[in-house]
């Protein structure tokens, strides 16, 4: 092994470290029923974690909205925001599915460094103060900003397709399988896009809640396939988190020219 490539190893160990501080909270939606016959709203917790499903951060949003079963966007009725939770209530007046996301949040700019296997951080902790890693002579090096999103579906009386169909911009989860018919003996399948295009060979990683009381801890990574899809199965109905992260270009006239993206779906898997 070369000093280069000695130098990048060891980096890479050290950038690990402090990108688990840095990304390891996470985005979610929870909402109180993912189906109901006769039920006339709903309420769900938005938050950052990194125990599923325990608030850590408060989530805000200029974008805040849900999706209604005939496909267009609405506002919350209500939208409530506190230090680690964020609520966001509203009518069920229609039958079908609905969509509800925190919108496209941006968040915090910094540096990564672009290595064999990817893009990885620079600067190690939280803080604008955190020591840098030394980078390599001749890696590139360039700004980001983090972008997240976080989704969920509910339906009320049947299911419907309206609330499934995406901007075709940025990190999306496509759902294949109905979000509100995932049965454990047929699994989910989803296929995962960035503007529109599949991403292919790219890890997705899954978490149960109540999972970090397991031994060991619930967690599930998989693949996707070339056309980015991935068909998960699961041992046990539960509510469960499908989260994966992206680093790519920002779109014109952004503040940075890459963008970390990140995207998390919640879920039940019914018996």
């Amino acid at each position: 092994m070369n000093k280069m490539n000695k130098l990048v190893s060891v980096i890479l160990g050290l950038v690990s470290l402090g990108a688990a501080s840095v990304m390891a909270h996470t985005p979610y939606v929870l909402p109180n029923a993912f189906s109901t016959s006769k039920g006339k709203q709903v309420t769900a917790v938005a938050s950052f974690t990194e125990k599923y499903f325990v608030p850590d951060f408060k989530i805000e949003s200029d974008d805040f909205h849900l999706i209604l079963p005939d496909g267009t966007e609405a506002d919350y009725k209500n939208v409530g925001v506190f230090a680690q939770l964020t609520i966001l209530e509203s009518d069920l007046e229609t039958e079908g599915t609905y969509r509800l996301s925190t919108g496209d949040r941006l968040g915090r700019k910094f540096k990564m460094m672009k290595l064999e296997d990817g893009w990885d951080y620079v600067r190690r902790g939280m803080g604008e103060h955190s020591p840098e890693t030394e980078v390599p002579e001749g890696v590139q090096v360039e700004e980001f900003q983090s972008q997240t999103v976080a989704v969920a579906y509910v339906s009320k009386g049947a299911p419907t397709q309206e609330a499934l169909e995406q901007k075709g911009t940025g990190l999306e989860i496509v759902p294949l399988t109905h979000p509100s018919e995932i049965y454990l003996d047929d699994g989910f399948e989803f296929q995962l896009t960035f503007n529109g295009e599949a991403v292919g060979k790219h890890e997705v990683k899954v978490y149960r809640e109540g999972g970090s009381y397991e031994d060991p801890e619930y967690e599930k990574i998989a693949t996707t396939n070339k056309k980015g899809k991935v068909l998960l199965s699961f041992d046990e109905p539960g509510v469960y988190l499908l989260m994966t992260r992206h680093q790519d270009l920002a779109p014109e006239g952004s503040e940075t020219p890459y963008r970390s993206y990140t995207i998390s779906l919640t879920f039940e898997v019914q018996r």
